[in-house]
């Protein structure tokens, strides 16, 4: 939908009835989040990771390594009255044993994803919540595959936007749960 069409549904709902459009926003930004704690003992098994933060913007692609390793976004809140917080959302990859892929080049494609409907649930993750969005990056050692780590780490945080990248095991306890 255009965004002009969008603007005039949505001034044509807010005159009819402001709370159908308030109860609308509401639903269009609901995530579920399940949070297992015999998952978390998975972080038992994870290599050593120095996880470094940036806020998601253009602006910060040049302070990323190009190296391969693992990537979180996630919603953070800050002001100095509330708690630290963070949810984490989507879990990647950049590079494996026999790829090249970077941190640096992933982060460019997610910058491209926000302008074109490439992915569009990803699209909508990183647009809904851009004011928030945290960008996450941990190198990974050349020795150890990317893709083992992220497994881990999306069966330790279970994050929304993820669909395909969980182990067997976890993805039938979610289509079991009717969470996937």
């Amino acid at each position: 939908m255009s965004t002009d069409v969008y603007d005039l549904a949505k001034k044509k709902v807010q005159a009819e009835d402001p709370d159908k459009l308030i109860m609308g926003q509401l639903a269009l930004h609901e995530v579920s989040a399940v949070l297992y704690p015999p998952f978390f003992e998975k972080m038992n098994d994870l290599p050593s990771l120095k996880w470094h933060k940036c806020k998601f913007t253009s602006a910060n692609r040049s302070t990323l390594p190009k190296k391969k390793g693992v990537y979180a976004f996630a919603i953070e809140i800050e002001h100095p009255f509330l708690p630290s917080n963070c949810y984490i959302l989507y879990i990647g990859k950049a590079g494996d044993i026999n790829s090249n892929n970077t941190i640096w080049n992933r982060y460019a494609d997610y910058l491209r994803c926000q302008k074109k409907n490439i992915r569009p649930r990803i699209r909508e993750m990183l647009t809904m919540w851009k004011e928030q969005m945290v960008y996450f990056h941990a190198e990974v050692d050349p020795k150890i595959s990317t893709g083992d780590v992220e497994k881990m780490l999306t069966t330790i945080f279970i994050p929304p936007y993820n669909r395909a990248d969980f182990t067997g095991e976890v993805a039938d306890l979610l289509k079991g749960a009717g969470l996937l």
